[in-house]
């Protein structure tokens, strides 16, 4: 990804392509290589519209749904006798991602929070509509969507979107179908992380051996 903050300019190495640096762009390593950190002066792929950077990267089943203010794109590696090759196709045009963290992935299903309400989208991009928080949406957080944060709990089957200028949270239950708001939350941000199955070890040792499981904390 282009003007990623804090890491260096890559202006000295010489192509075809220089003219087009920092529009927005997106590289990606060699397909037929072994070796990652080779990149190809021609895996990049520049928006058709320039500024339209991808801010955030989500995986949905094998493809992957690039993120940006205006639009997303969707990402998908074809083999081929090569060694395959990168497909990408813009979409949905309007429907950007607030900011970098306010997308997280549900199974093969997408969730991600925009200006114009809560929306999903699956691996072949399909857009939905969630509508059950439209009206905090459109108004109650309007002002705060900018820092508004998604993450999902796999072992409660939950998702959380966090507004931490407010303090409130909204909880969907995917067993029951249900969605719960949440006041009071007085946590500066949120995160994914694993911890052991086993939550009678007392032990602190960063080598533990049991199972992990991924959950949500609120931080």
């Amino acid at each position: 990804m282009s003007d990623i903050t804090g890491t260096p300019s890559n202006s000295f190495v010489a192509g075809g392509n220089d003219t087009y640096k920092n529009m927005g762009e997106f590289r990606w390593s060699s397909l037929s290589e072994i070796s990652p950190e080779l990149f190809p002066v021609t895996n990049q792929y520049l928006p058709e519209e320039g500024n339209m950077s991808v801010i955030t990267f989500e995986k949905a089943s094998s493809n992957l749904i690039g993120f940006s203010k205006d639009r997303l794109y969707h990402i998908r590696k074809t083999a081929s006798n090569q060694g395959g090759f990168i497909r990408i196709n813009e979409m949905h045009k309007g429907y950007g991602i607030v900011n970098p963290k306010a997308a997280t992935a549900v199974g093969s299903t997408i969730y991600f929070l925009t200006t114009k309400g809560l929306k999903s989208v699956d691996s072949t991009g399909r857009l939905d509509d969630v509508k059950a928080i439209d009206e905090l949406i459109h108004n109650t957080w309007k002002d705060d969507l900018e820092v508004c944060e998604l993450q999902f709990d796999p072992e409660m089957s939950a998702l959380y979107i966090f507004n931490p200028t407010l303090e409130e949270a909204i909880c969907f239950w995917f067993n029951t179908g249900k969605v719960t708001s949440m006041e009071d939350m007085s946590f500066t941000t949120s995160t994914t992380g694993f911890f052991p199955v086993d939550r009678t070890t007392n032990s602190t040792d960063i080598n533990h051996d049991g199972v992990l499981e991924k959950r949500t904390m609120f931080i």
